[in-house]
């Protein structure tokens, strides 16, 4: 039985295809090595400006510095109207993920009032997206509650501030009128970005016919912030942090005298009626 012929082995075309095949891959692999380059080149060079950009949005939170109230004086330089150290329970809509919640829960915890539910849920989704918003000025008694169940509100923060005090209470309250929380009303009225951080605004006489005066301008401060938008010092960016201090109101003298007013009040005890006195040589 005669034996089968084999095929010769054609050695020179197998040596031209294992050569054209490494030669196919590695113009492939010099392409996508082009490629990344080109990719980490227009990355790290040509886009490095707006990404450096975004990268420091993302590290600095911008707070707003909310100016100081000017003081309502008498004519003998007795002070009518002054603002005294406070706690703020302030809530800072981007980091807030259930904003009704973490307010029904303060509410639970008689830290806020539920009749001024609607109009902080406004004041909070009205603002811009890292502003702090105020919601409510808070007792020793009552900072210290929120502080042990501070874990509790991602968002929600306690800062010091100031609220309004009249020395003399009732006295004179009819003529110097008195600060509130700021309404819808109001917000058309005003420029929001002016009221940044602030929450009262004057609603009664002098208060609210002086508020441009009394109120000032706010100022800002920008802050480095870690992932969980919590204040950090271990990165600076370069350039350092701007800040800009907020204008504080203007002070203001009132031609009322408080003895002579608290003289027509205790004289007036018990009846109805008013007394006024004017100076005829200057209609004070």
């Amino acid at each position: 039985m005669a034996a089968r012929s084999q095929p010769m082995k054609d050695h020179w075309k197998e040596q031209r295809l294992f050569l054209s095949r490494i030669i196919g891959s590695a113009v492939v692999l010099l392409i996508l090595s082009g490629i990344l380059v080109w990719r980490l080149v227009h990355l790290q060079v040509v886009e490095y400006q707006r990404f450096a950009a975004l990268s420091h949005g993302n590290q600095v939170d911008i707070e707003s510095l909310a100016p100081t109230r000017g003081i309502i004086f008498d004519r003998r330089g007795r002070i009518l109207a002054e603002n005294v150290p406070t706690w703020q329970l302030v809530a800072v809509p981007e980091q807030v993920a259930d904003l009704e919640g973490s307010l029904i829960a303060l509410e639970d915890l008689q830290l806020l009032d539920p009749n001024n539910r609607p109009v902080l849920i406004d004041s909070v989704r009205a603002a811009r997206r890292f502003e702090r918003v105020s919601l409510s000025n808070l007792s020793e008694m009552q900072a210290a509650i929120f502080a042990a169940r501070r874990y509790q509100f991602p968002g929600i923060h306690l800062q010091e501030g100031l609220i309004r005090h009249y020395p003399y209470g009732e006295a004179a309250a009819h003529a110097i009128g008195y600060v509130g929380r700021i309404s819808e009303s109001d917000y058309e009225q005003i420029d929001r970005a002016d009221y940044a951080g602030t929450f009262q605004i004057g609603k009664s006489g002098v208060e609210r016919a002086y508020e441009a005066l009394l109120h000032g301008h706010v100022g800002y401060r920008e802050v480095v912030v870690n992932a969980q938008g919590r204040p950090s010092l271990e990165a600076v960016p370069a350039g350092g942090l701007e800040t800009m201090l907020p204008t504080p109101g203007q002070h203001i003298v009132l031609a009322l005298d408080i003895d002579l007013q608290q003289a027509a009040r205790q004289a007036l005890e018990g009846f109805r009626g008013a007394a006024v006195a004017i100076d005829p040589r200057n209609g004070d």
